[in-house]
């Protein structure tokens, strides 16, 4: 037996009749030892998969209902931007360019989540869903005023109580 073993052609397997094949190694270890690319460290400027995807798109949905929102307030129900600085681009230099300065700051804010992703996960993402909160507020309000002054449909009112309460908070 310890001759058969000594053949170039013949391992422990084959003496049993069937060929093992030789084990690869698991995709966990390879994975480990030729990291993907989202799983690599990104150089600074290298292009790598999005990290917040989900609250990037929340956070360009509520971007442009405030946009929207904005555009009926000024312009259907005569109303006056709240925002100073906003106010004071489109006095200056129209309304056009306050949609710019909206998706500017849209865009800058998700490229700090980015850097700031690539080095602290948790700190990218809380700052991703921030950037939510904080561009969702305006929409909240702007909803909550146009609700007050009838300017929407009926709206239920266990809502109603809720949009008066936020409102008390703004006021």
């Amino acid at each position: 037996m310890a001759t058969m073993l000594q053949h170039p052609g013949l391992d422990d397997s084959s003496i049993l009749g069937f060929v093992m094949p030789t084990p690869s190694p698991s995709p966990i270890a390879q994975s480990q030892t030729n990291p993907g690319p989202h799983e690599a460290s990104p150089k600074f400027f290298s292009i790598p998969q999005m990290r917040y995807q989900n609250a990037y798109v929340w956070l360009v949905f509520v971007s442009a209902l405030d946009i929207i929102l904005t555009t009926l307030v000024l312009f259907a129900w005569h109303g006056s931007e709240v925002n100073p600085v906003a106010a004071l681009i489109i006095y200056t230099l129209g309304f056009s360019w306050v949609i710019v300065f909206k998706f500017t700051t849209m865009m800058i804010a998700i490229v700090i989540c980015e850097i700031v992703g690539r080095d602290r996960d948790l700190m990218g993402r809380v700052l991703a869903y921030l950037a939510v909160a904080i561009n969702s507020t305006p929409v909240i309000y702007t909803f909550c005023l146009l609700t007050t002054a009838g300017l929407l449909p009926d709206v239920p009112e266990p809502v109603l109580i809720v949009m008066r309460n936020a409102q008390m908070l703004f006021a």
